[in-house]
């Protein structure tokens, strides 16, 4: 089995075939950070694992600072070329590892954490750092794939077929809910909102196109706040609050 940081790393130091073919869920993700932050009061923020800078950087203006967090150098050089020239004083890049990452306590209003914990095994060492880091009644907004629900079973069991004539190199860690909420609640963080949908199965890419994969999962979820059907979705995308006194 290939090691994580390995294999993660060689799959986003080509950023243009994953980018363009996970643009519709980019959208999705972006979109709903959006509306959980709406009227929110920013005025730092760290996003770990920013990858081209896709979710953070629509939040970025003249009275926010951002911290893009990760450790490929094509993710960074797209994300560094998206960042609007008026802005660049406003944005520190920084290539590494979120656990080797180090920030002094209370240093973020907002902390995004998206497509990370699936390459943690177990992510409880990088969710005590968040929690070190984000300031008193600040926001966290966290990502993760479902273990437990019948949609991941089923995309699983793809993955095993397919596995039979390409053999895997890598494992995602398996996450829940129950158990990621269930520390965070110990950490005082207390949960505000909830997006969850599915993406559609292996293969759809190859036949529908990102506008056509977008508007499929749209009609089925909703958006946030007027989402439907959340039971049927295994990726879940949370907005927490820290305790306010720590």
């Amino acid at each position: 089995m290939q090691k994580k940081t390995d294999f993660v790393l060689s799959v986003f130091q080509k950023p243009e075939s994953y980018l363009n073919s996970s643009a519709y869920n980019v959208r999705i993700r972006q979109e709903t950070v959006q509306g959980f932050l709406k009227n929110e009061s920013v005025t730092r923020i760290l996003d770990i694992g920013c990858g081209d800078g896709s979710l953070s950087l629509p939040l970025l203006n003249s009275r926010r600072c951002l911290t893009l967090l990760d450790f490929s150098d094509g993710m960074l050089s797209v994300a560094r070329s998206r960042i609007p020239n008026e802005l660049i004083d406003h944005v520190e890049i920084l290539k590494q590892d979120a656990l080797s990452a180090n920030f002094c306590p209370h240093s973020f209003d907002v902390i995004l954490c998206i497509g990370v914990l699936a390459h943690l095994d177990p992510p409880d060492a990088l969710l005590e750092k968040i929690s070190y880091w984000l300031k008193p009644g600040g926001s966290l907004i966290l990502q993760h794939t479902e273990a437990d629900h019948i949609m991941t079973w089923i995309t699983r069991g793809m993955e095993r077929l397919r596995g039979l004539f390409r053999p895997e190199k890598y494992q995602r860690s398996e996450i829940r809910s129950s158990e990621v909420l269930g520390f965070l609640a110990f950490e005082g963080f207390a949960l505000q909102a909830t997006f969850r949908y599915s993406l559609p199965l292996l293969g759809t890419q190859r036949i529908a196109s990102q506008e056509i994969l977008y508007r499929m999962i749209r009609f089925v979820f909703g958006a946030y706040p007027c989402t439907r059907m959340a039971s049927w979705g295994n990726e879940c995308l949370y907005h927490l609050k820290s305790k306010t006194v720590q």
